[in-house]
């Protein structure tokens, strides 16, 4: 066995790089691609189921985050509701009762299970007419991870959101 390093492009003057890299030196790879004479036979299989699993798992994280952004962005749209209905009433009282009413039929419309925890700040209709004011609205949200995820996972992840509205400025409070 001669080594042939003209064809080796790892070649550096003083050692043969085909006993480094177990290459027989007789019959050099044509690619110039350096390849062991190992055997490698039977590894697809395994590499297929790896990665088969890699892909998986990856693909239902993914889904479970799109899943808590869709969740956070009804929690949002559930303050929203509550600012705007609550803004819409006659005085603090009824807003009250509008804002929640109105932030629970937003998340069950989206199909968000949680018992949400609504607050309206109604501190906007002391103001006399004429002055701008506004109704504030806090809503928090815990979505189990079963729901957003996969089933059966235990936990759950808490969403917030704030939103305003404004009062009318010329109307009776």
């Amino acid at each position: 066995m001669t080594c042939r390093a003209e064809l080796c492009p790892m070649w550096d003057g003083d050692t043969c790089p085909c006993e480094t890299f177990g290459i027989d030196p007789d019959n050099p790879p044509r690619s110039g691609i350096f390849t062991t004479t190992a055997r490698e036979d039977g590894f697809a299989a395994a590499e297929v189921a790896i990665s088969t699993a890699a892909l998986l798992l990856i693909g239902l994280l993914l889904l479970g985050f799109a899943r808590a952004s869709a969740a956070k962005t009804v929690v949002t749209a559930a303050a929203q509701n509550a600012a705007r209905a609550a803004s819409h009433t006659r005085d603090a009282g009824s807003a009250s009762s509008a804002g929640a009413s109105a932030a629970q039929q937003t998340l069950e419309s989206k199909g968000v299970s949680c018992a949400p925890a609504v607050s309206i700040d109604t501190s906007g209709f002391t103001t006399q007419p004429g002055q701008a004011a506004t109704a504030r609205s806090h809503v928090t949200c815990s979505v189990p991870l079963s729901d957003l995820s996969v089933p059966g996972m235990p936990g759950s992840v808490t969403f917030t959101a704030d939103a305003l509205s404004a009062i009318d400025t010329y109307r009776e409070r």
